[in-house]
């Protein structure tokens, strides 16, 4: 695996953790709080690269760089996509469930929406070889993340990362875990046989 297949992944967890370093002076741009204000693009963006404790921080950089990875190395337009729209969607859906929370951070709605972008692709892609068996185990993983969302939201709280200095948000896992259902679903525009052939040759 080259850094040039996983680059996106690489950049981004290094804003992360470079964010959660100089976190103490950046507090005055509110950068966690998506609706201050009405909705701020640039805030609905910024608020999932910040954390509220190391343990936070570590539990969905963990994740996020495996996950990433993974999705990255296998369709970046897809994870690119599902970044996109997982940074956007997953604010503005907790702006209306749950209009009492002012400020969101984390990374843990996007690392769903990277497990269901992975799973739902791999089970696609079992079922169109006639793997019956493996498309089969990726739905158990769908309906695992499913549950996990289900306890979460039944408890209140996170299923795996339990850490006092923060309010739990499982629908910010739900809504991530459909956008990545939905991106690998949907069918995106085919690239250009002209495309294809300079790949080809550079490599």
């Amino acid at each position: 695996m080259s850094f040039t297949q996983i680059r996106w992944t690489v950049l981004i967890s290094l804003v992360v953790l470079m964010v959660f370093g100089a976190e103490s002076s950046l507090t005055a741009w509110q950068l966690d709080a998506p609706w201050l204000g009405g909705l701020s693009l640039p805030r609905m963006l910024t608020c999932h690269t910040l954390h509220w404790s190391w343990n936070h921080l570590a539990w969905d950089l963990v994740v996020f760089l495996v996950l990433g990875a993974l999705c990255e190395r296998r369709d970046q337009s897809r994870f690119l996509l599902t970044l996109a729209a997982g940074a956007v969607l997953i604010p503005v859906g907790i702006g209306w469930l749950q209009p009492e929370i002012v400020r969101y951070r984390g990374l843990s709605g996007i690392d769903s929406a990277l497990f269901g972008l992975l799973a739902t692709g791999l089970c696609r892609e079992r079922s169109r070889e006639g793997d019956r068996a493996g498309a089969w185990l990726m739905g158990l993983f769908l309906l695992g993340l499913m549950g996990k969302i289900g306890l979460e939201c039944l408890r209140g709280g996170n299923l795996f990362v339990q850490d006092s200095t923060f309010v739990p948000l499982p629908w910010a896992h739900a809504i991530g875990g459909l956008v990545g259902t939905m991106a690998a679903i949907i069918d995106l525009p085919a690239t250009s046989p002209g495309l294809i052939r300079d790949a080809a040759c550079s490599e």
